[in-house]
């Protein structure tokens, strides 16, 4: 493809297009894109019976003998005709001409009409798209002494005239002049004849004649046929004969531009419209019209009758549904009959009716004897190849595959119905079904307006050179409504997520259905370029929408049971880790890696370096990249310790947020090796931490996970437990960045250490310029620095940041991505949106779960197992799913909602390619999630007015004994106090929390199940600063991280935001002097 395009110039959709349709090389593209008719009109003389023909007509003109040229009532026969007396006029001869009508008369050589042929007295008749079945007609013809040429292209039944000269393509199989209509077998007769008399160019006076015939009867456009439309577009675009031009000027149709397509739908119905009422002499008349006066007159007329013929049409169309309704039962074709049915409209309602029911549909018009039917087929039935093997039931046929007209005594209707019942009843169903011949795959992005402005050298489309037809699957509809009168057309959008196409499916079928549908389509369009109110953009013609099918056993993911663990089963035996630590420290380590990181995992360099000094108690500061296995470093160092020296460990993480996160899955891994983690904050009640610091002394707590606040406000407590030999400072940087700033106890970590025995201490980040690393090695007296350098070259970062299709972009990620992680804000928008993935792609819909630490343990272990396995494809996720997880092959991180700190954005986008293949971060959140995450971080850290406001309301409640009240009803008096006060039900309990730390009030007892509380308040006889609590302060510390978060994570560029989840901020280790680095 890309060869074509280079040595054509051509554009993507064309050369995909091209090459869809068998082109293969530059010759044959060029020969396509620019076809020549002195080059592709082929030798008439070719043509079955063409030279015999020829002689009969040029003795007969010559003869000056009369001669009449007898037609059909379609577009296609009244062209023909055209074509034959204005070249035999060019010629010499006047002949005279006969269409017959189609009500009185019927189709081709019938009895009726030959009524009229004898009153004309002709010596030669000639007929043009039809008699090739009038074996009869033709013999009382010559038995009258009337000599017969007949010229037609339809199929040859088994009434072929005998004894005259006969020209039709179709008379031997496989002749390429096959695909020519009626007008083109005139065509070639007079392209030949004109030469006998000396004009061999007068048949391209008749081009466009002969397209309006090609056009009309659907015959391919391709080979000579393409030719000779491209050609006959011309004629009609820059010069117009009279007639044409009068009734395009009715149907408004300016001259200069029109396409095959066009014609199809404004002019030739019109043309049409004279043959299907009845008389197709006037379109006859305007065609061969000298004269603008006649042309105009002619025009209106037409316009009139093709009026009356969609009037007609759409109450035919009415009874036929109404009887084909009660007479359908499932069989292969519908014949319907009546007395009253228009003739020349029946064919449309065929064709409508079979299109409706998925069948070949015949429809006759009851009229006297006779019942003249005409059909329509669908997808490949041949109904032409039926209905000649009911041939001894028919008075006449003819046709072909896809269009028949056949005439039965109409005693007989009834069993030719039966009949054809019959034949077609094992036609296999797939036959039935109409073939969409689909040129290319689309992605929405790949559509534009140059791309569809291009596709218009493929024109004229037609039978075998269709407008290109395209396909889009896995997409979504938006902006579904009806439109039209009957409310009957579909006017939607497409959309994948990311990009979105306007569509419009006129007389959807199933319209109610897909307007709420919210699921994955797959969708087939032709397209083309809409302008409106000086907007010029892409638009889909919908031809079929299928939606995809829904799982039947959608299931719920959370129950799904696997038997695969997250690590091998561990003995929680405490005693033989410890004795293994002592005898073999290198299988400790080993087990104690596969249970963090899982089996086949070796430890890089930098980590291998940082595990060394710990060992040898030498403080350390490593920088690495987010997900270059910081943790991992600390907890392997830790557990050791613990089981080796019988030491403790303390964690130190900037926030509470990350504590939670970290908590459930290390307490997990720890227990099974017999070692005890807790966690203790500014959250935690006093008889929580009592219990932390009374494990700490005992021995009955090797593990504390905790805030720099809750550290250094109880730095003695810790302290005292005389066991505490490890400190790690999680996210080190702060100790630079906010020990003078709004943060200052990171500024007092160097007193703090100074209060333990003998502390090794680990300080990690993925952030330290030189300056930052210098302050941390000085204020923890840091030891060694080691450094990982590597870049995560794998992970890419995609920015859909504050897209107002969020949702539709998620399930595109989902749907594109093998293995794709989601982060969100809340347990409920984890939910909400497992729902709305499931529904709009519902044949993942049991491979798509939720997670957040409220779910059971044995839910959790599930989703994580599942995901690991691969039989889970998507999970939506609070920041809980990661944490003591190893899950290397994760390919897709979603950042759905906006993180709370940079600490979560670099951890949750770090958990994307941690097995080194190419990997994706992809940015959904938008500045409306600022709102929401300020409403949550507040919940949780009152501000300092709300405080005030929460006590004058204890006070009011309870001024000094004890009482008895809940949150809401606090929430009331506050609010009665100050109407614009902050506070939402969840901050009132953080906030007494506050107060009972700060020792203003005491809780006597609390109800879980109604949330009752007895209060009291208490004597404060000093000044309380709430800086004094260190619940407070950690909740202002994740408050103003996340301020200081935010613009930055809505308004960097993508690639600062590249850089930093890839590669960490290293020292100048060079400038890093009187360390071992």
């Amino acid at each position: 493809m890309r060869q074509l395009q280079r040595d054509c110039g051509l554009g993507y959709l064309v050369a995909r297009t091209l090459v869809a349709r068998g082109f293969t090389t530059a010759a044959q593209v060029d020969s396509f894109l620019n076809p020549s008719l002195s080059r592709d009109w082929s030798d008439p003389g070719m043509i079955p019976g063409m030279t015999t023909a020829v002689d009969a007509v040029e003795a007969a003109i010559r003869a000056n003998k009369r001669i009449l040229i007898f037609g059909d009532f379609d577009l296609d026969g009244v062209s023909a005709t055209a074509i034959m007396v204005l070249a035999l006029r060019a010629l010499g001869n006047d002949p005279s001409y006969l269409i017959p009508n189609r009500i009185d008369e019927g189709y081709g050589l019938t009895q009726a009409a030959l009524a009229r042929v004898y009153e004309l007295d002709p010596e030669l008749l000639i007929t043009v798209d039809c008699g090739i079945s009038a074996r009869d007609e033709v013999e009382s013809l010559l038995r009258r002494g009337i000599e017969v040429v007949i010229t037609d292209h339809h199929e040859a039944s088994g009434l072929v005239p005998e004894g005259i000269p006969i020209t039709d393509p179709k008379l031997v199989d496989g002749s390429p002049a096959g695909i020519l209509a009626g007008a083109g077998v005139a065509l070639k007769l007079v392209a030949l004849l004109g030469a006998r008399f000396g004009k061999p160019q007068l048949w391209l006076d008749f081009v466009d004649l002969a397209t309006l015939g090609t056009i009309a009867d659907i015959m391919p456009l391709i080979g000579e046929n393409r030719s000779l439309v491209v050609e006959g577009l011309k004629q009609i675009n820059l010069s117009p004969r009279l007639g044409i031009a009068a009734s395009l000027a009715l149907c408004r149709k300016a001259k200069g531009d029109l396409s095959a397509s066009e014609l199809s739908y404004g002019l030739i119905p019109r043309l049409n419209a004279a043959g299907r009422m009845g008389d197709a002499t006037l379109a006859l008349e305007l065609l061969i019209s000298d004269e603008s006066a006649h042309s105009a007159h002619y025009a209106e007329l037409l316009e009139l009758l093709n009026q009356q013929r969609r009037d007609i049409e759409a109450q035919l169309i009415l009874e036929a549904s109404r009887q084909a309704e009660a007479r359908y039962v499932g069989q292969h074709i519908l014949v319907l009959a009546d007395e009253d049915w228009h003739e020349g409209v029946k064919g449309i309602a065929a064709s409508r009716l079979a299109k409706r029911f998925g069948i070949p549909v015949i429809v006759f018009t009851l009229d006297g004897d006779e019942a003249r039917g005409s059909g329509r087929s669908v997808g490949t039935v041949n109904l032409f190849q039926a209905v000649s093997s009911c041939e001894d039931l028919t008075l006449r046929y003819g046709g072909h595959e896809e269009a028949v007209g056949v005439t039965v005594h109409r005693q007989m209707i009834a069993v030719f119905k039966d009949r054809m019942e019959q034949i077609l009843a094992d036609e296999p169903r797939e036959h039935f079904h109409p073939a969409l011949d689909v040129d290319v795959r689309l992605k929405l992005a790949e559509i534009d307006v140059d791309g569809i402005a291009e596709l218009q050298k493929l024109e004229p489309f037609g039978q075998e050179n269709k407008q290109p037809l395209f396909v889009s699957t896995n997409i979504f509809l938006k902006s579904a409504r009806a439109v039209g009168v009957a409310k009957n057309h579909l006017s939607c959008v497409l959309s994948d997520g990311f990009n979105d196409v306007a569509a419009i499916y006129f007389n959807c079928p199933n319209i109610d259905t897909l307007l709420g549908h919210e699921g994955l389509i797959d969708v087939i369009y032709n397209l083309c370029v809409d302008t409106w109110n000086g907007l010029t953009k892409p638009k889909a013609l919908i031809k079929q929408i299928n939606p995809v099918v829904r799982v039947k056993d959608e299931g719920s993911a959370q129950r799904q049971i696997v038997d695969i663990t997250d690590h091998p089963p561990r003995s929680g035996d405490r005693a033989f880790w410890r004795k293994l630590a002592r005898e073999d420290g290198a299988r400790l380590t080993t087990a104690l890696q596969e249970a963090l990181i899982g089996p086949d995992c070796v430890l890089h360099e930098a980590q291998s370096l940082a595990l060394h000094h710990l060992h040898m108690r030498e403080s350390v500061l490593t920088v690495m990249a987010t997900g270059g296995g910081k943790s991992l470093i600390f907890q392997l160092h830790a557990a050791k310790t613990a089981l080796r020296d019988g030491q403790a460990s303390i964690f130190v993480y900037p926030l509470r947020a990350l504590i939670a996160d970290q908590e459930y899955h290390l307490k997990e891994i720890f227990a099974g090796f017999g070692l005890v983690l807790a966690v203790v904050t500014g959250e935690s009640d006093s008889q929580q931490r009592e219990a932390v610091f009374n494990g700490l002394q005992n021995g009955d707590i090797d593990i504390v996970l905790t805030t720099p606040e809750f550290l250094y406000f109880n730095t003695s407590s810790f302290a005292s437990a005389k066991n505490v030999g490890f400190l790690v400072i999680d996210e080190a940087h702060h100790i630079a960045v906010d020990r003078l700033g709004y943060r200052p106890v990171y500024g007092m970590l160097r007193n703090v250490l100074t209060q333990f025995n003998a502390l090794t201490v680990l300080a990690v980040t993925a952030t330290a310029d030189h300056t930052i690393a210098r302050t941390i090695v000085s204020e923890l007296g840091i030891q060694h620095t080691v450094v990982d350098s590597r870049v995560r070259e794998n992970l890419c970062v995609e920015d859909y940041r504050d897209t107002n299709k969020r949702q539709a972009c998620l399930a595109s990620l989902v749907m594109y991505e093998d293995k794709t992680l989601i982060y969100v804000n809340s347990r409920d928008e984890s939910i909400v949106l497992t729902r709305m993935l499931r529904k709009r792609l519902p044949f993942m819909a049991t491979r798509i779960a939720f997670y957040h630490a409220g779910l059971s343990r044995d839910d959790r272990k599930v989703v994580e197992s599942l995901f690991r396995a691969g039989e889970m494809r998507a999970i939506v996720s609070t920041s809980a799913f990661g944490e003591g997880i190893n899950l290397p092959d994760i390919q897709n991180v979603v950042l759905y909602h906006l993180p709370f700190n940079e600490v979560a954005f670099n951890q949750l986008s770090g958990r994307a390619g941690r097995d080194g293949r190419q990997a994706k971060i992809s940015l959904l959140y938008g500045r409306a999630d600022v709102s929401i995450n300020k409403r949550i971080l507040l919940a949780s850290a009152p501000q300092r007015d709300d405080l005030a406001t929460l006590y004058r309301a204890l006070r009011n409640i309870s001024p000094t004994n004890l009482r008895k009240t809940n949150s809401a009803e606090l929430l009331r008096e506050c609010l009665r106090i100050n109407p614009h006060c902050g506070f939402e039900q969840k901050g009132i309990i953080a906030a007494l929390a506050i107060f009972t730390e700060l020792g203003l009030i005491e809780e006597k007892g609390i109800s879980s199940d109604t949330d009752v509380r007895s209060l009291v308040l208490t004597k404060v006889r000093e000044r309380v600063e709430l800086t004094s609590s260190c619940r407070y302060l950690e909740g202002c510390k994740e408050l103003l991280s996340f301020e200081e978060f935010k613009e930055w994570a809505l308004s960097a560029p993508i690639s600062e935001l590249q850089t930093r989840v890839s590669a960490p901020i290293l020292p100048d280790m060079r400038l890093l002097t009187g360390q071992e680095n």
